[in-house]
């Protein structure tokens, strides 16, 4: 799957409120997560500057770093 402004969509559609899982996505053929979201934070870690933007344009409350107090 590619990520593409579909896809990104439906990530700003997901409620974190209900949220009952986790969800990572990788470049293909990797093992390097590129973001994650991280319900209880209600937010998406993201390490890949280039999906960063794009993210936060369709309202996915995104960061590339760790919230304080995490490390």
């Amino acid at each position: 799957m590619h990520v593409n402004s579909q896809f990104l969509g439906s990530l700003a559609a997901l409620s974190f409120d209900s949220f009952e899982g986790d969800l990572a996505l990788y470049p293909p053929r990797t093992r390097e997560w590129i973001a994650c979201a991280i319900p209880h934070e209600k937010m998406v870690l993201v390490r890949d500057d280039q999906l960063l933007g794009p993210l936060r344009e369709v309202g996915v409350p995104a960061l590339d770093t760790a919230p304080d107090g995490w490390w």
